[in-house]
């Protein structure tokens, strides 16, 4: 990995757990509000804020698959696990002469 992409990664992995913070102060400033009714900006604010930290909670389960999927493809022989070569006598390499 270069040394831009790691900045990258680390701007954008600062800037989802910057939302994810600032969601959760909204709701914990907000949860006590009085509300004017249906049409309350208060409660859609913070409706879309859980709505935000729900999204982001799939990010993990997502990481995790394809962290799996980088892990079954690096190690040695996974990808000889899922087929059966079968041996043959050119792949073998044997010279048939009587």
């Amino acid at each position: 990995m270069t040394k831009i992409n790691r900045t990258i990664a680390l701007v954008l992995a600062a800037i989802v757990f910057l939302t994810v913070a600032f969601s959760l102060c909204v709701i914990a400033v907000e949860a006590g509000h009085d509300c004017h009714g249906e049409d309350c900006a208060v409660c859609e604010l913070i409706e879309a804020c859980e709505d935000h930290i729900k999204g982001m909670s799939l990010i993990p389960v997502l990481l995790s698959l394809m962290a799996a999927l980088i892990l079954l493809r690096a190690l040695p022989g996974g990808t000889r696990a899922f087929f059966c070569r079968s041996q043959t006598p050119v792949s073998l390499k044997v010279k048939l002469t009587n």
